[in-house]
């Protein structure tokens, strides 16, 4: 079997990108997998909202017509990284924002970005111009130690697929051939394997790639749409969200192929995991799930981003909200990455220690994946 040095050397070798591949990259919406559940959240949430600004409407002493009083504008205060009402579980500290967010111009492309100091570069150009459109899995995953970066490009014939490229843009490199598409790539610990979610329609199951040789097998076969695949720390097995997206659930299945297995039992009020990961060294997991926590302080999250042992004892409610699962965890295992935002307020990038619970905004963007224990690569 080839060393990790001589499949990265392959991965990256030097080949042009196609001048014709992909317009400028877009601004791309929110990627929210447990859709048609948040869905109906969100939906309950406006009819809420509609009926609170009904009432304030019509307590109004002529009706609402005219404005509450003489010092108010028709200029919309637009919420901000700054102002924005950041959900904190009870008893833990208050979200804080990195000084750069709100003083530093946020790249137009996705970027990589030092949060100890604020400095952002954009990605390569090579690697921007094969980018594909709006996808529906997560679009990055690095390779062990961050030189090398899997993503979500066009392919050869207009479908999404795995790409491969240096993180100096060099080497890019179509991997993938799917005739449905290939979407949330996810490498092996060893860097040897590349997963990736397949399919079309409902159906997508989870396939893993062999990088030096091409091989890829198919390793799930559910009627039934599948997805955010990472690699177990062993490297054996991939967790994924599998179930309904009405009831998202966390499993194992062996990279070998066999059985799927539950990670945990759902317990204590909880209703559905998903969009979950494992830390590095196999002993928490943090997850998306509704229901209620432990403490009884919170009625109900609906859903909420969660941590706890892996076999699901010791849940806690930290801050937060969907991942990348292929790259949620920093390398030391000490702090998550998470989008939060959404329904009205800006999409912002958010570390959570998880000892602490401390969350800090630290950029504006979609998604974001660790490249290393104080970068991120951070999707606009």
């Amino acid at each position: 079997m080839p060393a990790l040095k001589e499949v990265e050397e392959m991965v990256t070798q030097r080949t042009p990108p196609k001048p014709d591949a992909v317009e400028r990259q877009r601004k791309r919406q929110m990627r929210h997998e447990m859709n048609r559940k948040l869905g109906g959240l969100a939906a309950s949430a406006a009819i809420i909202v509609v009926l609170a600004l009904l009432a304030v409407y019509l307590s109004e002493g002529d009706g609402g017509r005219q404005p509450a009083t003489s010092g108010t504008t028709d200029t919309p205060v637009v919420p901000s990284a700054t102002n924005a009402p950041w959900f904190t579980p009870p008893g833990a500290p208050a979200v804080t924002t990195a000084p750069w967010v709100t003083t530093t111009a946020t790249p137009e492309v996705d970027y990589v970005i030092d949060v100890n100091t604020g400095e952002m570069t954009p990605l390569r150009r090579a690697i921007i111009h094969s980018l594909a459109p709006a996808v529906m899995g997560s679009r990055y995953a690095a390779s062990p130690g961050g030189s090398t970066l899997a993503y979500v490009g066009t392919g050869d014939d207009g479908s999404p697929q795995i790409f491969v490229a240096g993180m100096d843009g060099g080497g890019v490199r179509q991997i993938t051939h799917d005739p449905t598409g290939a979407e949330s790539p996810a490498w092996s610990p060893d860097g040897m394997m590349i997963a990736y979610a397949g399919g079309s329609g409902d159906v997508r199951n989870l396939f893993v790639l062999e990088v030096a040789t091409g091989e890829t097998r198919q390793v799930t076969d559910r009627p039934r749409n599948v997805g955010n695949p990472q690699f177990t720390p062993d490297g054996s097995s991939l967790l994924y969200t599998d179930g309904t997206n009405q009831e998202p659930l966390l499993v194992t299945v062996p990279v070998a192929g066999g059985r799927t297995q539950i990670l945990f039992r759902l317990h204590g009020g909880l209703e559905d995991t998903g969009n979950g990961s494992l830390s590095p060294d196999g002993s928490l997991v943090t997850f998306l799930g509704g229901g209620s926590p432990t403490s009884g302080e919170v009625e109900h999250c609906g859903p909420c981003r969660w941590v706890a042992n892996a076999d699901g004892t010791e849940l806690r409610v930290i801050p937060g909200w969907v991942s990348s699962p292929a790259g949620t965890w920093s390398p030391d295992g000490s702090r998550i990455v998470v989008m939060d935002g959404g329904d009205g307020l800006p999409s912002v990038i958010m570390v959570v220690d998880i000892a602490t619970e401390a969350a800090t905004i630290v950029a504006n963007g979609q998604a974001a994946i660790w490249l290393d224990d104080h970068t991120l690569l951070v999707d606009v």
